[in-house]
């Protein structure tokens, strides 16, 4: 069903088209969801010191997914980790938890 043809994996390629097609989303999908919390943070009366934080913070939890098909389990703790002091990584931080279930094995995720 979700198996890669032989026209998706090129040799000495690590990732098949539907694994960056998939990377590519999830990226998408957590940088939506910090630029909605970013907005939503806007219209309060939010210090812009925790602002910049916030953004910071977004900018590198959906940086980190890229690595997460490598190292989900460490990407995966250091992005919810993250998630504590900026609201913008909890987005990412739940992509990087289902990466990390997907690709380990129970008792590593």
């Amino acid at each position: 069903m979700f198996v890669a043809g032989v026209e998706d994996v090129r040799p000495g390629w690590l990732r098949s088209r539907r694994d960056w097609a998939v990377g590519a989303g999830g990226f998408v999908l957590a940088l939506a969801g910090a630029v909605a919390v970013v907005w939503g943070d806007l219209t309060g009366g939010t210090p812009g010191w925790y602002l910049v934080a916030d953004v910071a913070g977004g900018a590198l939890a959906c940086a980190g997914l890229w690595l997460c098909r490598r190292w989900p389990v460490t990407v995966g703790l250091a992005v919810i980790a993250l998630s504590v002091p900026a609201a913008a990584a909890s987005v990412a931080a739940g992509i990087a938890t289902l990466i990390a279930a997907l690709y380990r094995r129970p008792p590593a995720a």
